[in-house]
């Protein structure tokens, strides 16, 4: 395997674990902040 092909894989499984990390973090504020005001 070149660098040519192995970089867009890393760059798109890199994407997909920061949109997972992004997403769990903003459940977790929000989940946050609605168990605060109840």
């Amino acid at each position: 395997m070149s660098i040519e092909e192995v970089l867009p894989l890393i760059l798109n499984d890199g994407i997909n674990y920061l949109l997972l990390f992004v997403g769990a973090c903003v459940v977790i504020y929000f989940w946050n902040n609605r168990a605060h005001t109840m």
